[in-house]
């Protein structure tokens, strides 16, 4: 019962596993940023980016902005985005919308 019961939970584990969204980080020279405040949602536009599959990527309200390890808003963003050298777009695999910008 016991070794049944251990199973169980380990393919619950890997079960629960399978479902988190995987990060794909992207680095490239420089992007463009455009943000519709009504909707809350945004695309960037990527420039020379290698393993880049699209030119431009969305994001929503969630996005998790840091600029030198600093979490920063998306107004700041808006603001401050063209000062970003070498900035990494961390992109969910399964539907490749952007969940994180670090710069």
């Amino acid at each position: 019962m016991k070794y049944i019961l251990l199973a169980l939970i380990s393919l619950c584990s890997i079960a629960t596993y399978a479902v988190r969204d995987i990060e794909v980080p992207l680095e490239m020279d420089s992007f463009q940023i455009e943000y519709r405040d009504i909707s809350k949602t945004g695309t960037i536009r990527v420039k020379n980016c290698n393993r880049c599959k699209q030119d431009i990527y969305k994001f929503n309200e969630t996005i998790e902005i840091k600029r030198k390890n600093q979490t920063i808003t998306i107004n700041e963003l808006l603001k401050d985005y063209w000062n970003a050298k070498h900035p990494t777009v961390f992109l969910n695999l399964n539907d490749t919308t952007v969940i994180r910008i670090s710069y």
